[in-house]
């Protein structure tokens, strides 16, 4: 039919900036979405991070029940079932060897994305309050327009290797932990924010308080969402 939107394909994987993401298109904009989430067998915390998505995806099937259609199936895909593709893994190399950090990741899921010929495919890359971006997140705000509500890369790119992130979407691109938690807060699904997940290396099923996303947790003033035990552990971190 005219003027209906196409569905929404998003990267979930039960995390703080995704499940917003997923939230927001369902309840707030009544966007049917296809969520995906990439399996990497070697990250600790993908039973952590499927146990999130099983308990969200149910609350929201329940809350949804008369629409339940704007909710698709899971789609899980193991990392290793991703075909190679030379010229993407070389682009990729080629940014960090120029930049510096970019999560492995990122060289993966944009050969999954060119697999299935995916455009705008949503991804919960979020931005910080507390310290300047990574270089190569800095000069992918350069290359980034607005659109529909999104953002995606601009036809003009002041350098060519940012075509890696062609196929991608970057809907909260400019939302830090904070400012989500702040819109999340005046939703009916900010329970379902509170069941998501972050740490990679968690101890007995609880944040760990050492790794890279519990430290963005502490920095970002969510504190509340790390246990004691966590906690302390990163104090001693900081201390030794």
């Amino acid at each position: 039919m005219e003027g209906e939107k196409e569905d929404v394909n998003l990267l979930w994987t039960g995390g703080w900036e995704s499940t917003y993401r997923l939230c927001e298109l369902i309840f707030l904009k009544k966007r049917i979405v296809n969520p995906v989430y990439i399996l990497d067998p070697e990250r600790k915390s993908f039973r952590e991070e499927i146990k999130a998505m099983v308990a969200i995806r149910g609350e929201i099937v329940k809350r949804i029940s008369s629409d339940a259609s704007l909710l698709k199936p899971l789609q899980i895909v193991i990392k290793d079932d991703i075909p190679p593709n030379k010229i993407i893994t070389e682009m990729y190399d080629s940014i960090v060897k120029t930049y510096g950090g970019l999560g492995r990741q990122f060289e993966w899921l944009a050969r999954y994305a060119d697999w299935k010929d995916l455009y705008r495919l949503e991804i919960g890359l979020e931005g910080n309050t507390n310290s300047p971006r990574r270089p190569v997140y800095a000069q992918l705000e350069k290359e980034l327009i607005i659109k529909d509500e999104s953002m995606i890369l601009g036809n003009k790119l002041d350098d060519q290797l940012f075509d890696f992130f062609r196929r991608f979407s970057f809907p909260v691109f400019n939302l830090s932990k904070d400012k989500i938690l702040q819109l999340a807060k005046g939703q009916d699904f900010y329970d379902l924010m509170l069941k998501t997940w972050f740490c990679h290396k968690p101890r007995n099923g609880k944040p760990c308080g050492r790794c890279y996303p519990c430290e963005q947790v502490m920095h970002e003033g969510m504190s509340f969402r790390i246990p004691l035990s966590g906690k302390v552990r990163y104090a001693f971190k900081k201390l030794f």
